[in-house]
């Protein structure tokens, strides 16, 4: 069997609906990237193709409120540029509410959202889609890195086996403040990886954003 962009784990996101391709100009700088639709979560995720590879990557929530139930479906409207989605709630899913249809658009709020994310040797960059506060980007401890492995049986799921927090020595910040690279020495492959960072943005806002990914291998930086 092939081997899968990305392992997520139940806590993230479980019941996949379907992948929708982000077809409207409006929703900048992810257009032509995919959304997950999450049935088991009521939530929307954005897949990360990995910079250095296409065949690996990451995802992450979008910076939106639950839906009060599943999601299945999702399509572009071709003259808004708005989203609309519709779901229901039957069963194994966290939302209970019978069914909904629903509107998602693009405002003027900054997302604060990775869009891009890039591994290598001793090295994870990740991408912003807004300008973060450099001060608290540039701190290591703003940051955690989880690595863990899972193993294919006939459960639902896996427990997280040899679970180990990564040291991050580094945390640089590019000039236009929307790329922040770290530095984790001990980075390897890894079917499961978390990334947490909880952040500034431009504004002095505070949030906090979670990435899930896979390494399946790490190329040169």
């Amino acid at each position: 069997m092939e081997e899968p962009l990305v392992w997520i784990t139940n806590a993230m996101n479980r019941s996949p609906g379907e992948l929708v391709r982000v077809t409207s100009g409006k929703w900048t700088p992810i257009e032509n990237r995919l959304l997950d639709m999450s049935y088991g979560m009521g939530r929307m995720f954005l897949v990360l193709q990995d910079e250095s590879d296409a065949t690996q990557g990451a995802t992450v929530a979008m910076p939106i409120e639950d839906f009060p139930t599943g999601v299945m479906r999702g399509r572009f409207h071709p003259a808004s540029g708005d989203l609309y989605a519709c779901g229901m709630a039957v069963w194994a899913s966290n939302k209970h509410q019978d069914g909904g249809l629903y509107r998602v658009r693009r405002t003027s709020t900054p997302a604060n959202l990775p869009v891009a994310w890039t591994t290598g040797e001793g090295t994870i960059r990740i991408t912003f889609s807004d300008p973060l506060d450099a001060d608290t980007a540039a701190k290591p401890e703003s940051y955690s890195v989880t690595t863990w492995n899972i193993r294919r049986t006939a459960n639902y799921g896996s427990k997280h086996l040899n679970e180990t927090g990564l040291e991050i020595r580094s945390a640089s910040v590019s000039a236009d403040k929307r790329n922040v690279a770290l530095e984790i020495p001990s980075l390897a492959p890894t079917r499961c990886l978390k990334l947490v960072a909880n952040l500034k943005s431009a504004d002095g806002s505070e949030f906090k954003r979670e990435i899930h990914a896979t390494i399946h291998r790490l190329h040169p930086r």
